[in-house]
C-alpha cells in the first residue's frame, strides 16, 4: 500500500502536514478497531471527535456578505478565527485553516476564500470507522470509497488528543489506498 499524504481533497491545506503531526509515521501499523464494537466511553470520545467537525462547519457556514465579500460571522480578524477553530482544532491546525481559507479584507474584516475543504467526518462515516486509543489520544481510520472515480478508495486518519474533559484534533491525513 503506498502511502500518500495529500493536500485537502484536490487542493487539501497544509495543515496536513505540520511540523508536531502526532502519528505521521506508523498509522497503518496500529491496530485499529471497528467503532461498532467501541465501548460506551470509547463510542462517546468518537463521537466528539465527529463534532468538533461541527466547529469547523459552523466557522464556514455562518456567514454574510458585505460588498460582495463572504465574511466570518464568527469572527471578525485572524485571531478571533483562531479561537473560534481552536474549541475543536489545536492552534497549529486552526492556524493552518484561517491561514489557507481566508485573509483580511481592506476594512480589515475576515474574509473567506472559497476553496475546496477537508473531509468532514460525521455519524455517517461510523460503519467505514475504525479507531486506535491510546491513554490520551485516538485515532479514527475512515474508509471512503469512490470518492474521485468509480472504484477509488482513500482512508482518512483523524487524530486527537485529550485536552482536560475533551478532545481536540491535531492530525489529519488522508491517504490514497492502491487497488
Amino acid at each position: 500500500m503506498r502511502r500518500i499524504t495529500l493536500i485537502f481533497l484536490i487542493t487539501l491545506i497544509p495543515c496536513f502536514i505540520n511540523g508536531e503531526a502526532v502519528f505521521s509515521k506508523g498509522l497503518a501499523e496500529n491496530h485499529y478497531i471497528p467503532a461498532s464494537l467501541a465501548s460506551e466511553e470509547e463510542y462517546l470520545d468518537i463521537l466528539q471527535v465527529a463534532l468538533n467537525f461541527n466547529v469547523y462547519t459552523d466557522f464556514f457556514k455562518e456567514t454574510t456578505i458585505i460588498d460582495g465579500k463572504l465574511l466570518s460571522a464568527n469572527a471578525n480578524s485572524f485571531s478571533d478565527g483562531l479561537a473560534f477553530l481552536s474549541k475543536g482544532f489545536s492552534e497549529d491546525l486552526a492556524f493552518n485553516i484561517i491561514n489557507y481559507h481566508t485573509y483580511q479584507n481592506d476594512s480589515a474584516q475576515l474574509a473567506i476564500i472559497a476553496k475546496e475543504t477537508i473531509p468532514i467526518f460525521t455519524t455517517a462515516n461510523l460503519p467505514y470507522t475504525s479507531f486506535c486509543h491510546e491513554e490520551d489520544r485516538i485515532t479514527l481510520k475512515v474508509n471512503y470509497y469512490d470518492c474521485y472515480s468509480l472504484g477509488d478508495s482513500y482512508i482518512y486518519y483523524i487524530t486527537a488528543y485529550k485536552d482536560e474533559d475533551r478532545y481536540i484534533i491535531n492530525d489529519l491525513q488522508w491517504e490514497k489506498v492502491n487497488p
